[in-house]
C-alpha cells in the first residue's frame, strides 16, 4: 500500500509541477496569469503580481513536499489546502462575474471564459481525493524497490492527463464530422 500512497503523491506533485511550469515557462506566461486573477475578479491590478508570485511559490513548495519521501504526507497535507483554495477562488470568480479564464497550466479556453467550468472544480476534486491518499497511505518507501518504477510511470501519465483535463474535455466534444 505505500506504493499506492507514493505513487498518488507523485500523480499530484506532477499537476502541481505542470501548472507552475505552465505559468513560468515565459515572462508572458507570468504576466497572462497575474492579469487573469484580475479579469477573475480574484484579486486588483496592485495584487496581482504578489499573488502571483506567492502562487508560484506555494506549488513550487507543495510539488518539493510531496515528492521526498520524508515529507510526503506534509506535500498532500499541504496539496489539500492549496486545492481547497483553488476551488474557492474559482467559486468566488464565479459568483462576482469574473470575465477571465484561468490560465492554470498556462493556457486559457477562450472559448469557456466567464464561466466557472465543472471540470476545473473535477479536477480539483479529484487532486484533493488523490492527496488525500497519498497523505493517509504514507510510509516509508524504498527507492531500490523494483516497484518504484511502475508507480513512477503511473503517476507521470496519470498527471499529464489530469493536468490535460480542459484540452481532453474539448477534444471529446467536437464534433468529429467531415463535410459541408
Amino acid at each position: 500500500m505505500m506504493f499506492v500512497g507514493f505513487a498518488v503523491r507523485l500523480c499530484v506533485a506532477a499537476v502541481f509541477v505542470l501548472a507552475l511550469y505552465g505559468k513560468v515557462r515565459s515572462g508572458a506566461a507570468i504576466e497572462r496569469f497575474a492579469g487573469s486573477l484580475v479579469d477573475l475578479k480574484l484579486v486588483s491590478r496592485r495584487w496581482s503580481r504578489p499573488v502571483t508570485l506567492l502562487v508560484l511559490g506555494v506549488e513550487g513548495l507543495t510539488a518539493v513536499l510531496l515528492v521526498v519521501p520524508v515529507t510526503g504526507r506534509i506535500g498532500a497535507i499541504l496539496a489539500v489546502a492549496v486545492l481547497v483554495c483553488f476551488t474557492g477562488a474559482l467559486l468566488v470568480s464565479g459568483h462576482r462575474g469574473g470575465t477571465g479564464s484561468c490560465p492554470c497550466f498556462g493556457t486559457a479556453q477562450d472559448q469557456q471564459v466567464g464561466a466557472v467550468r465543472r471540470i476545473e472544480l473535477a479536477r480539483n476534486a479529484l487532486l484533493v481525493v488523490l492527496a488525500s491518499t497519498g497523505a493517509a497511505l504514507d510510509g516509508p518507501v524504498e527507492l531500490a524497490d523494483p516497484g518504484i518504477v511502475p508507480a513512477v510511470v503511473l503517476a507521470a501519465v496519470s498527471g499529464l492527463l489530469i493536468s490535460r483535463a480542459d484540452d481532453l474535455t474539448l477534444l471529446l466534444r467536437r464534433d468529429s464530422t467531415v463535410g459541408p
